[in-house]
């Protein structure tokens, strides 16, 4: 007789079911999820397509692949030995900064362009963006004097910034200056 009295219900071991269940989902999506930093973005691939997250997703491993995308302002550096138009040759030092735009088409655009391992490494991303460039900023300085940079060097960078744009498959030329 003591001992059906200590037996669970049925309604115990529904409301043990119910806790468990509970608690493996939560367990399950606490470890699915990930977050973004300020500075970069979640590519989330799969089932679905491939999305953009600047928050935070939930990403479960058999169904869907994560990517950590960074997109903060990068800043490269470029010397060239320019030959002006009063036949001078200068060398000339130029810094750029930059930018994947937040915006997810950008963000796949600028991540189909470059791939994912470029968008990782600073260096390969400058190379990739170096042959254009430097091709950019020796057409426009072949416009210009040694004078003319000499007194005004803005008008070299805003002839160089006119010619680049400011989207570049995703990316954006945040800023150019002469050093």
């Amino acid at each position: 007789m003591t001992l059906l009295l200590n037996a669970p219900t049925s309604l115990q071991v529904i409301l043990i079911l119910v806790v468990t269940f509970f608690v493996f989902n939560l367990t399950l999506l606490i470890r699915c999820y990930r977050k973004a930093t300020p500075d970069s973005v979640i590519i989330r691939t799969g089932m679905g397509g491939a999305k953009v997250f600047t928050g935070g997703v939930v990403s479960f491993p058999i169904i869907h692949q994560y990517h950590i995308v960074n997109i903060a302002a990068r800043q490269f550096t470029l010397k060239v030995d320019a030959l002006l138009k009063d036949k001078s040759k200068k060398k000339l030092t130029f810094s750029f900064i930059l930018r994947v735009n937040r915006s997810p088409k950008d963000v796949l655009s600028a991540v189909e362009f470059a791939g994912l391992q470029r968008m990782a490494n600073d260096k390969e991303l400058q190379n990739l963006f170096e042959a254009g460039f430097k091709q950019v900023l020796l057409s426009s300085a072949c416009e210009f004097t040694s004078e003319d940079i000499a007194k005004d060097p803005s008008r070299l960078t805003l002839q160089i910034s006119k010619t680049i744009g400011t989207c570049l498959d995703g990316f954006s030329l945040e800023s150019i200056n002469l050093v």
